[in-house]
Parts: C-alpha cells; structure tokens; sequence
C-alpha cells in the first residue's frame, strides 16, 4: 500500500512538472521578438539593439506626441519597430543600412516581418549621435558624439535580388528624439520579403558648424551628407497588411 501511494504521488508531481513546462512553452510563443518588437500605447520599444551606444527609445511625451501611439485597424499584432540602428555617414545614393544585410535580422521569423500583401508603411525615427562605439555592423564610430538637431533620410523599397528600388521616399526634417511621417510604400509582387536600406543620410550639423565659424553662406546648408566618420541613429517602424497601421 505504501508503494502504491508512492507511486501515485510521484505522477501527480510529474504531472504538475509536465503542465509547468507546457504552460512555460506556451507563454514564450506570444512574447514578443526580441529584436524586432512591436510598439503601441506605452510609449517605449521592446526591441534591443547590439553594438549600439545611442539613446535607443524615443519617450511619447512631451514635443514627440505620438511617435508610439497604438495603431489603428483590427489585426491583432501592433506594428513593428525596429530601434537602435547606428550607421556610418555615406557619400551619394550608398547604402548605410539594410534589412537584408543586418546582421540581426538573419532569421524566417525576423525576415517574415518584410512579407506583405498590400501595405507597407515606414515611418523613421531619429536618436541623439551615439558618439564613439561601433556600428551595426561592428565598426567602429570614431569621432565623439556630434550635436546634429535633425535628420533628412532616404529610404528605398526593393524585391530580393533586384538591381532598382520598387519605391523610394525622403523623409526630411526628423527631429532628434522625434519622429517622421508615414509614408505608403507601393508594394511590388513577390511572395518574399522585402528589403529596406537606408541611403542619403543627411544632417544639420555640417551647417551649424559652417554658421559657427561666421561663414553664413555655406553651401551645407541646411542639408549635408553625414561625415564618414561620425555615426547617426535611426529607427523604423514598419506596417504591413498583417499588423496595426501606425496613426497617420
């Protein structure tokens, strides 16, 4: 008698033990991806940056309303963002960044973020200069933080393995710590996901500089492409056919 009891409580544990572990795996399907999350009413990111020494969340308060506003329609799953983005200053029509290449983005599940059938929003967000550090692909940022006050950025559209952009749009006047519009992206055809690069990156600073040593008629101003050596910062947040529509 006393072994059957034995027995019985040791199922009754494994049991327990068994729903534990189910119930842990269940929870871990819903949480959110851990690099590139999802964004809404609590006015901060979820997702995490590597190689980055920049700012990396832009508050919902103060001069920013709305850059984190939860987003409209009746999917269930928010938009995306994708923060911590630190790229080097590149001359004309080079790509600084791109969701095919970053290094972070190399998995189906962060890649099925691209897939859409009918929409694809973007809008850019913009962070104080991470400074000294490495970039988003682990080079290195070799000048101090410079004080640019806004951005003006390229964004470019393109099936995989096509030599041209479906569609490009210039986000301009992007406040530190503040974000663009949105912009509707024409989607191309392709059971694939998309890839998004970032290109044109310009800033102010070349002109405060220039205005700081009295020569007021720069031709830097009020757009100068970032210098090679100084890394800016950027997020994006992204809207597809499958997600809520950041409020626009």
């Amino acid at each position: 008698m006393n072994n059957l009891k034995l027995t019985y409580l040791l199922v009754l544990t494994l049991t327990a033990f068994v729903a534990c572990m189910k119930t842990s795996t269940n929870s871990n399907k819903v949480t959110t991806d851990p690099t590139f999350g999802t964004t809404g009413s609590t006015g901060t990111t979820t997702g995490t940056g590597n190689g980055t020494s920049g700012s990396g969340t832009i508050p919902n308060t103060g001069n920013n309303p709305g850059c984190h506003d939860a987003g409209t329609g009746p999917q269930s799953e928010e938009y995306y963002e994708l923060p911590n983005i630190v790229a080097h200053g590149k001359g004309a029509n080079i790509v600084a960044w791109s969701s095919a290449s970053d290094p972070r983005l190399q998995t189906a599940s962060i890649q099925g973020h691209f897939v859409t059938d009918a929409r694809f929003n973007i809008r850019v967000l913009a962070y104080t200069s991470p400074g000294q550090g490495t970039d988003t692909y682990n080079n290195n940022c070799a000048y101090m933080a410079l004080p640019y006050t806004k951005l003006q950025v390229k964004v470019g559209v393109k099936t995989q393995g096509a030599f041209t952009y479906n569609s490009t749009y210039t986000f301009n006047d992007i406040p530190v710590d503040g974000c663009s519009g949105v912009h509707s992206f024409s989607v191309p055809q392709s059971a694939q996901p998309l890839i998004i690069e970032v290109l044109n990156v310009k800033w102010d600073y070349s002109c405060t500089y220039d205005k700081m040593q009295n020569f007021n008629d720069s031709p830097r101003c009020p757009w100068d492409y970032v210098w090679p050596n100084d890394c800016y910062e950027i997020g994006l947040q992204l809207s597809t056919d499958y997600t809520k529509d950041m409020p626009h």
